[in-house]
């Protein structure tokens, strides 16, 4: 036993890495934390590790511990993905004008990156700033027309406001965008079901059926449902 204590106590840092990334890989956070810390040990400089282990902490739900690696990272080499990171972690923490401050410092290191926007109209919901979002998914939508979602997150606060005729039209420009992107499939699929227009709907669940996907649509008197995969994604009472 001694010598396999003494052997895991001095594991090379290729080893660390190895386990680090093992744990992470497969979302068991706390293994991948011990792993990470004794990777920084072992190398404090290392501004990559710093960060991937917030990452790993951001996952795990553990924003403290988080934004400290994030800062850490940044005061070693300061980017914009620390910057980004930095505001999420925050944001976990309900720092939301720190969290705004950061993708602000992110946006203008690498304003080509759209994370940093999509960012800040989030952390705006999230604090209750709703005005503030949908203003700031509006410029943003200017600058990346083909950002899938940013065209969701639009069209459910276009709902909000009454224009479900526009806020399709975004859901229809976020698919075109990536086909792939569920979330913006669902929402369209359900407004549509909202007006009836199930023949419209249809069109856009096609794409799970030639995914291989199992999708019923059940109407009558009682009402519409709509199942995917087994699982009722749209219920209503007629």
């Amino acid at each position: 036993r001694s010598i396999v204590m003494f052997s895991f106590l001095f594991q090379s840092k290729e080893e660390l890495k190895k386990q680090f990334l093992h744990w992470w890989k497969i979302g068991h956070f706390p293994e991948a934390a011990k792993y990470g810390e004794k990777l920084v040990k072992k190398d404090p400089g290392d501004y990559q590790t710093l960060h991937d282990l917030g990452v790993v902490y951001l996952h795990g739900e553990n924003p403290g511990k988080a934004l400290d690696c994030f800062v850490r990272a940044n005061a070693i080499h300061e980017t914009a993905i620390h910057w980004n990171n930095v505001g999420r972690a925050h944001q976990a923490l309900g720092s939301y004008a720190e969290a705004l401050a950061a993708y602000d410092r992110a946006r203008g290191m690498d304003p080509d990156d759209p994370q940093s926007w999509y960012n800040t109209s989030v952390c705006q919901r999230e604090s209750g700033d709703m005005e503030a979002s949908y203003q700031t998914l509006m410029d943003f939508i200017d600058t990346f027309p083909r950002h899938a979602a940013s065209r969701n997150d639009l069209a459910l606060h276009l709902e909000m406001r009454d224009r479900k005729n526009e806020a399709i039209t975004h859901l229809e420009a976020a698919l075109d965008a990536d086909p792939g992107y569920d979330p913006a499939r669902q929402n369209v699929v359900r407004m549509l079901a909202d007006r009836d227009d199930l023949e419209q709907a249809m069109k856009f669940l096609s794409y799970w059926k030639q995914k291989g996907w199992s999708v019923e649509v059940e109407t009558g008197k009682g009402g519409i449902r709509i199942k995917v995969k087994g699982f009722v994604m749209y219920e209503r009472a007629r």
